[in-house]
């Protein structure tokens, strides 16, 4: 950073101090090149985004927006998540669970850093096909949800290892889900399902399959357990 009357503006967006705060966002309007090179987004979108975590009680002022790794929304009777949200480019770890979001917010998939999403208790029965842009994603957690079928876009999640669908309405898994090459966990206890697909064994990285609570009668691929993967059915 080589201007210096920059840097001191930015002192004063990070400071706890809510009146150092307002003076460094006001003085940001006279350096927008200078602000979206550093923090990679125009003042008003910086504004939002602080808005909307000081709303839910968050963090106050100072809140490192481009370093922080992890955001913890859990709880906080959220409906929707502000555009900005992106601003956060090395965040990780996002928990979204226990709020109404009635379906998963585009403005998620813009987060190209996100590695762990937690979207249990919400209102989702869908996922959006852009979902695929979480190219870094491993861990998915959906339970508590209203899924009454697989969602087929987390197939296009080459990298998630953790896939948690607990607690849906699902009766059946697809023979695609196979794709998911490096899944090692598959959590799909409390749904309505049958059987499970022989495909499961295709998945070498696999090693535990949760499903009790589904079907008493649920067919199990003998092949799974010659695999020694672990399904827990009780």
């Amino acid at each position: 950073m080589e201007n210096p009357e920059f840097e001191n503006l930015t002192t004063l967006l990070d400071s706890e101090n809510e009146e150092a705060y307002n003076l460094g966002l006001i003085l940001a309007k006279n350096y927008r090149p200078e602000f979206m090179d550093y923090y990679g987004c125009e003042v008003e979108e910086f504004e939002e985004i602080m808005i909307f975590l000081k709303k839910n009680k968050v963090y106050g002022f100072g809140f490192p927006l481009i370093t922080t790794h992890r955001l913890l929304l859990a709880a906080r009777s959220i409906k929707e998540i502000p555009k900005s949200i992106y601003v956060l480019r090395n965040l990780k770890i996002l928990d979204l669970c226990f709020n109404y979001l009635g379906k998963m917010p585009m403005e998620i998939v813009n987060i190209e850093n996100l590695r762990f999403l937690d979207l249990t208790s919400n209102r989702l029965e869908v996922l959006p096909k852009e979902i695929a842009k979480l190219k870094k994603l491993y861990s998915l957690i959906l339970k508590f949800n209203m899924f009454s079928e697989f969602p087929m876009e987390v197939l296009k999640l080459k990298n998630l290892e953790n896939l948690c669908l607990q607690h849906n309405q699902l009766q059946s898994i697809p023979p695609e889900i196979k794709k998911l090459k490096k899944l090692e966990t598959l959590n799909l206890k409390n749904n309505y399902i049958g059987s499970l697909p022989e495909e499961l064994c295709e998945l070498k990285n696999l090693k535990e399959v949760y499903i009790y609570g589904n079907r008493k009668d649920i067919i199990i691929p003998p092949k799974l357990k010659e695999k020694r993967v672990i399904v827990y059915s009780e």
